[in-house]
């Protein structure tokens, strides 16, 4: 109970001194987070698989246009252009899955 007695008798001194600091805009505030470095890193992450995935739908949107048009060299009567821009969209897509599955995060 004396330590209590020590701490409230204190109490206005105390207040009374950050009241001042506050005053005259010497009043500080640290905070420190330890989950910080690991949210950026998740943004950071977030931020790349969006980007995969808007390249990757733009891709897609190319080659339908390519599909589509049906114009240049002919492979099974499909532009080769169109052909190739949905496998390189499939292999982006598939790789996006696969690290959005290892993360564990869908």
């Amino acid at each position: 109970m004396a330590e209590f007695a020590d701490a409230f008798a204190l109490l206005p001194k105390q207040v009374k001194s950050t009241y001042r600091k506050f005053m005259h805009g010497d009043f500080r505030i640290n905070l420190h987070h330890e989950e910080l470095a690991q949210l950026s890193k998740d943004i950071g992450k977030s931020s790349n698989r969006l980007a995969f995935s808007v390249i990757t739908a733009s891709i897609i949107m190319a080659s339908s246009i390519i599909i589509h048009s049906g114009k240049g060299p002919l492979l099974f009567g499909l532009p080769v252009f169109g052909l190739i821009g949905y496998v390189i969209a499939g292999i982006l897509g598939f790789w996006i899955l696969i690290g959005i599955l290892r993360s564990g995060q869908l």
